[in-house]
C-alpha cells in the first residue's frame, strides 16, 4: 500500500494465524491503521483458522486500538457466517460481512440511464461512438465490474446553463426533470446543489486563458545591456573627466597650438584606447603622459569586460514579456482578448463578476462559437489571448496543435478566473449517488481518473499528430516554423537586430562627415571660381558663362592649369649644371 492515498479501502482483512499472535498489539500494525486507514470508517474483517474462546477473544478485543474501530468482524474458516459480538457495548459490530456483493446486487437491479455532455476530455468520440475519455471509462469499467445495466446517450454538446424561470438547458434539463438518473461532466457549482445531487469529489477543473509562449527576440539596444546603467554613467562621466584634463593641461602647458587640435588631440586620447585603436602622446610633460598610461590601463580592463560578454549579449535570444495572470492581462490593453462560447459556467461568470480585475476583462472579451478558431488565435495570432476550460483547452491543444510530445506551441495562465469541482450531477435525491460515491472513491485514489485523463489526451495526440504529418498543410508549416524558433540548438548568422546599432552609428558617421564635407569643400570652390574669373567683367555672372562652356570643356581646362602648374614649379626648382659636382666636392670634403 502506497501511504499517500490514504483511505483508498473500505475492507481490512486481517489474517490471524492463532488467537495468541502478538502482531495486531505491534508497533507496525498500529501505525498502519492509523497513518493508512481511517478506523472509523473502515470494516475489520479478522480471520482466523482456529475459534478462540470467550475469554481469549475478550482479551484479543482489550486491545487499545481496537476500542476506536467503527466496525469489527471475525470470520472462521469452518464457520464463516459465525460472528463474535464483543462484550463492549461501545463498540458497533456488524451482524454480518458488508461485501461488494451488496453493492453489485443493487445496481443490477436497478438499470440506470445516463447522459453526458459529451466534450473531450469527458467522452471521446470517434466516427460516432465514444472510444475513451474518463467518464467514459469510469461508468465502462465501473459497469463491467459490478455488471449493471445502464443507457448510456452521448448527444451533441449545446451548453450547461440555466434559463430565468429556473428550469435548466439540455441534458442537464433532463436529469433535472427525471428524465435521465445522471449526467457525466457537470461542474459542481453553488446553484447547481440545489437542484442536483452530487457524488465524491472526483477533480477540479477551472477556466483559464491561453496564450502562444513568448518567442525568441534579439533586441538590438543589447549592444549596451553589457554594463548596467550606473556603470555607463559613471564611465561617460570619467571619459568627460579625462578629456577636460588633456584640454586643459595641453592649452595651458603647449604653445603655438590651435585649439581645434587641442580638442582632437584631447578626443583621440580618450576615445581610441576604447576603440583599441593607438595613439600617440606628443606632449613632453609629465603630468599629461602620467594621466595617459592610467587610462590606457583602465581602458584595457574595460574593454576585456565588455568583450567577454559581447557576444553572449548580442546572440543570446530573450524572450518578449506575455501576460501570465488575469491581473496582468488587464494591463496588457494591446492584447485582444476572445473566449470559447460554451454557454456555461464561465459565461456566466464573466457576465455576472463584481471583480474589478474580470470586469475589466469581460468589456474586452470577443466570443468566438468557433472553439477551435479560437485556439488557433492564441496560437498563432500575435498579442490574442484565448478564455477556456482548461481540459477543452488541452483537448483541442493536443488534437490540432501538437507536432511533437515534448514540446508545445501554447501555454495556459499560471491561475484561474474561477475553478468547480468536475463531477456528475444526480437528480435530486436520487438512489444511486452512495453508491457511484463508493466508486468514484475507489478510482479517484487508485489514480485510474488522472491516467484515463491523461489517455483521452493521448488518443487525440496520435491522431492529431498522423493528420498533420500526412496533410502538411499551413496548419504544419506554422508548427514546424514555430518548433524550430523555439527549440532549435544549431547555431545561425547574425541577423539585421545583432548589427543593427554598428549600422545606426555608421549611417549617423556618414551623416556628419557629408555635412563636414560640404562645409569644408564649399569654400575652397568659390576661392578658386574667383579666381577663374577675375578677368571676367562684373556684369557677367556665373550662371551665363555655364551655358557656354561645356562639362567636357571645363575638364580640359581644369588639366591643362594643373599641367602649367606643375611646369612651373619644375622650373622654379630646376638643379643646375654642377650639382652632381658639387655635391660630389662636398662628399668628398666632409
Amino acid at each position: 500500500m502506497v501511504s499517500k492515498f490514504i483511505n483508498h479501502f473500505e475492507f481490512v482483512l486481517i489474517l490471524s494465524a492463532n488467537s495468541k499472535s502478538n502482531y495486531l498489539d505491534s508497533d507496525e500494525f498500529i501505525r498502519h491503521i492509523f497513518y493508512m486507514q481511517n478506523p472509523k470508517h473502515d470494516h475489520f474483517v479478522i480471520w482466523s483458522s482456529v475459534v478462540p474462546q470467550s475469554s481469549s477473544t475478550m482479551k484479543t478485543l482489550s486491545l487499545a486500538w481496537f476500542q476506536r474501530v467503527r466496525y469489527i468482524a471475525f470470520v472462521y474458516f469452518e464457520q464463516k457466517t459465525k460472528i463474535e459480538i464483543p462484550g463492549d457495548s461501545s463498540l458497533q459490530v456488524i451482524s454480518e460481512i458488508p461485501a461488494v456483493t451488496c453493492m453489485r446486487k443493487f445496481l443490477q437491479e436497478n438499470p440506470i440511464k445516463i447522459t453526458s455532455l459529451t466534450l473531450e476530455p469527458y467522452v471521446v468520440m470517434k466516427e460516432g461512438r465514444p472510444v475513451g475519455g474518463f467518464f467514459y471509462n469510469l461508468i465502462a469499467s465501473s459497469g463491467s465490474f459490478y455488471n449493471y445495466t445502464y443507457d448510456f446517450s452521448y448527444p451533441a454538446f449545446k451548453g450547461a446553463y440555466q434559463f430565468p424561470n429556473k428550469s435548466w438547458f439540455g441534458q442537464m434539463g433532463e436529469v433535472a426533470e427525471g428524465k435521465k438518473d445522471l449526467v457525466l461532466g457537470a461542474g459542481r457549482l453553488f446553484e447547481r446543489n440545489l437542484d442536483f445531487d452530487f457524488p465524491s469529489y472526483i477533480d477540479y477543473v477551472g477556466v483559464k486563458f491561453s496564450i502562444s509562449i513568448p518567442k525568441k527576440v534579439v533586441q538590438w539596444e543589447a549592444i549596451i545591456y553589457i554594463f548596467s546603467p550606473l556603470v555607463w554613467t559613471i564611465l561617460l562621466l570619467f571619459c568627460s573627466a579625462v578629456f577636460a584634463f588633456f584640454f586643459i593641461a595641453t592649452l595651458l602647458l603647449e604653445e603655438d597650438i590651435l585649439v581645434a587640435e587641442i580638442i582632437f588631440e584631447s578626443c583621440s586620447l580618450v576615445v581610441n584606447p576604447l576603440l583599441e585603436q593607438g595613439v600617440e602622446v606628443v606632449s613632453k610633460y609629465f603630468s599629461i603622459k602620467c594621466m595617459a598610461i592610467y587610462w590606457f590601463l583602465i581602458t584595457v580592463i574595460l574593454n576585456t569586460y565588455y568583450k567577454s560578454d559581447f557576444i553572449s549579449y548580442v546572440t543570446y535570444p530573450t524572450e518578449e514579456p506575455t501576460p501570465k495572470t488575469f491581473f496582468e492581462l488587464t494591463r496588457r490593453e494591446d492584447y485582444i482578448v476572445r473566449m470559447m462560447n460554451m454557454n456555461a459556467a464561465a459565461e456566466r461568470f464573466f457576465n455576472t463578476t463584481t471583480s474589478p480585475i474580470f470586469r475589466k476583462i469581460s468589456r474586452r472579451i470577443i466570443f468566438e462559437d468557433n472553439r477551435l478558431q479560437c485556439m488557433f488565435s492564441a496560437a498563432f495570432d500575435p498579442k490574442t489571448v484565448c478564455i477556456n476550460n482548461e481540459f477543452f483547452g488541452a483537448s483541442y491543444i493536443a488534437q490540432n496543435l501538437t507536432l511533437s510530445r515534448m514540446f508545445s506551441l501554447v501555454q495556459f495562465s499560471s491561475d484561474y478566473a474561477i475553478y468547480f469541482h468536475v463531477s456528475m450531477a444526480f437528480t435530486r435525491n436520487s438512489k444511486f449517488v452512495d453508491s457511484f460515491s463508493q466508486i468514484v472513491t475507489f478510482l479517484r485514489d487508485t489514480g485510474h481518473i488522472r491516467k484515463w485523463i491523461v489517455d483521452s489526451y493521448e488518443i487525440r495526440r496520435v491522431s492529431g499528430i498522423n493528420w498533420l504529418l500526412k496533410s502538411r498543410g499551413s496548419t504544419y508549416e506554422k508548427l514546424k516554423t514555430g518548433l524550430k524558433q523555439q527549440n532549435s540548438s544549431d547555431l545561425s548568422p547574425f541577423v539585421f537586430e545583432n548589427v543593427a546599432v554598428c549600422f545606426l552609428v555608421l549611417t549617423v558617421g556618414l551623416i556628419l562627415s557629408a555635412v563636414a564635407f560640404f562645409i569644408e569643400v564649399l569654400p575652397n570652390a568659390n576661392l578658386e571660381y574667383m579666381k577663374e574669373n577675375a578677368e571676367i567683367p562684373r556684369s557677367t555672372s556665373r550662371i551665363k558663362i555655364r551655358k557656354h562652356i561645356s562639362r567636357k570643356e571645363r575638364k580640359w581646362q581644369m588639366a591643362a592649369r594643373q599641367l602649367n602648374k606643375l611646369s612651373q614649379m619644375a622650373k622654379n626648382y630646376s638643379a643646375p649644371n654642377n650639382f652632381y659636382f658639387s655635391r660630389s666636392n662636398d662628399n668628398c670634403n666632409s
